[in-house]
């Protein structure tokens, strides 16, 4: 049933003709072109033969009659015959649009919301772009550097193609482990390379309009972002019942019922300076949550007050994981070990902290020329 030959298109006497590629006693194609001919697929559907032309490479042509025995055995499953169980098949057609809805289903039962979305995004994306392809077992290595090179030419930073790889990835490992997919294509996928750049913080000056600039509560925010280093939706989730105010202790909790869990599932302590405890005792308690909206309801992001505020303030580029950044690097230039700076950021890696060592130019300068060497004069 899922027969497909190959030919070879060469001159002859008669013309142009078509014949079978000869084949090793042990059943292997002989790749033997010395007219350098094009090379034809073979196979009968629906009581008809049919022919179509599959390259002048041999990896092309493999490509080619590997595909259409899986197209061949998806219309026999459709049409309800039976087909050799995947135990004992070399390969089994895995629809492409279905096992994908069926892999975000899992990652929303199994991952954060944001990760779903994202995750939905890059997927759909993806989905499109192989809008020709019905099985996964058509989409080759090549394929998926095509639709990198694809989402490049439109626009796509490095560091946005490392990341979409890395979902796509995920999925084909996901389907090897569960949907019989025989190998993962983008394992081997090289990530490009990306300029690192060094953290965005605030200056002091900036900090200081800011701070003029808001109003009591907005104060308090960026206060309780300046002194502990909350994510934006951390800060969203924080209940009064979070804070210990006569402890001086904030915790980063998991909201269950709202859907929420710390970035790295891990829930964390981080101590309050005296300046933020002092600030949180004049906030009125007028709901659950630490800064609720003026409905007393919880927060989706905040971006949109520190953006007032920046505007008020002249300051440009403002953004809430800009606050955190600020707090990692002046814990560090302050003198805080690694190791603490770490537990109070919630980072699982340090390579994550250490990105936040050196920012400050003034700093380094100033290591520098306490730099010695003999013979050398003070300046």
């Amino acid at each position: 049933m899922f027969s497909v030959n190959v030919l070879l298109r060469v001159r002859s006497d008669k013309g142009w003709v078509r014949v079978p590629v000869l084949k090793t006693p042990k059943g292997k194609l002989i790749w033997d072109n010395p007219d350098h001919g094009v090379y034809y697929l073979e196979w009968y559907e629906n009581g008809k033969r049919k022919r179509k032309p599959a390259g002048v490479h041999p990896a092309e042509v493999l490509e080619a009659r590997r595909r259409k025995i899986l197209e061949l055995k998806g219309i026999a499953i459709e049409a309800g015959r039976r087909v050799q169980s995947p135990s004992t098949q070399t390969d089994s057609p895995i629809p492409l649009g279905l096992t994908i809805d069926t892999y975000l289903n899992h990652v929303k039962l199994n991952y954060k919301l944001n990760t779903h979305r994202r995750y939905r995004s890059v997927l759909d994306t993806f989905r499109q772009h192989f809008l020709d392809k019905k099985y996964l077992n058509e989409i080759s290595k090549g394929d998926i550097l095509a639709y990198r090179d694809a989402r490049a030419s439109q626009g796509c930073t490095a560091v946005t193609l490392n990341s979409e790889i890395t979902m796509v990835r995920a999925f084909f490992y996901w389907c090897v482990e569960f949907k019989g997919l025989k190998e993962n294509l983008a394992a081997k996928i090289k990530p490009r390379k990306v300029i690192e750049k060094p953290p965005e913080v605030y200056t002091d000056k900036e900090i200081e309009g800011m701070l003029e600039a808001a109003d009591p509560i907005e104060r308090a925010i960026l206060l309780t972002l300046l002194y502990t280093g909350l994510r934006e939706q951390e800060l969203c989730h924080l209940m009064w019942d979070d804070l210990d105010l006569n402890k001086k202790i904030l915790l980063v909790t998991a909201k269950s019922e709202e859907g929420f869990t710390p970035k790295t599932w891990e829930e964390r302590g981080i101590e309050l300076s005296d300046r933020l405890a002092e600030a949180l005792k004049t906030i009125p308690r007028t709901a659950r949550w630490v800064f609720p909206t003026v409905r007393n309801k919880r927060h989706a992001h905040v971006y949109k007050i520190i953006k007032r505020v920046a505007t008020e303030a002249s300051v440009v580029g403002a953004h809430p994981h800009k606050f955190r950044a600020t707090f990692l690097t002046r814990l560090l230039q302050s003198g805080c070990d690694i190791a603490n700076v770490m537990a109070l950021a919630g980072h699982r890696n340090m390579k994550t902290t250490q990105r936040y060592l050196g920012v400050s130019t003034k700093l380094r300068r100033q290591a520098l020329n306490r730099l010695t060497y003999p013979g050398v004069p003070k300046p």
